[in-house]
């Protein structure tokens, strides 16, 4: 199982973040912005850069995930809080399932002991 250190992406620049066409886009390498900064300019969070030619499909693909890192990161810590939930459900649930074998085992034994005796009657009744 793959455990993440959250601790480290902790005052990274919140989402949404945006792809842009900007003055590095118009060579091929697509920027990342979010939010704004400074006199209301957007910041720019990250640039993928090609280096084989600006139709890279490559550089597009790095561009979305960079784009998508901060809906990314909060799907991951959903699913492991959802994930440990579930664990718990499921142990509590394997308990239960424990207990009911237990009283099966016991309602199986009252039943074998019942049709023992009721065997032994039916025999001393036929001598």
């Amino acid at each position: 199982m793959i455990v993440i250190d959250y601790t480290k992406y902790s005052g990274h620049t919140p989402g949404p973040w945006k792809r842009t066409d900007s003055f590095a886009s118009k060579f091929g390498a697509p920027e990342i912005e979010a939010g704004t900064c400074w006199r209301s300019q957007p910041r720019r969070v990250a640039t993928a850069w090609f280096h084989s030619g600006s139709e890279d499909p490559e550089v597009g693909a790095n561009a979305a995930l960079i784009k998508d890192a901060p809906d990314l990161l909060a799907r991951c810590r959903d699913l492991e809080a959802e994930n440990k939930r579930l664990r718990i459900e499921a142990e509590r649930l394997r308990a239960h399932v424990e207990d009911l074998n237990k009283d099966l085992a016991d309602a199986h034994k009252r039943a074998v002991k019942a049709a023992q005796a009721t065997i032994a009657k039916t025999k001393g009744a036929d001598q």
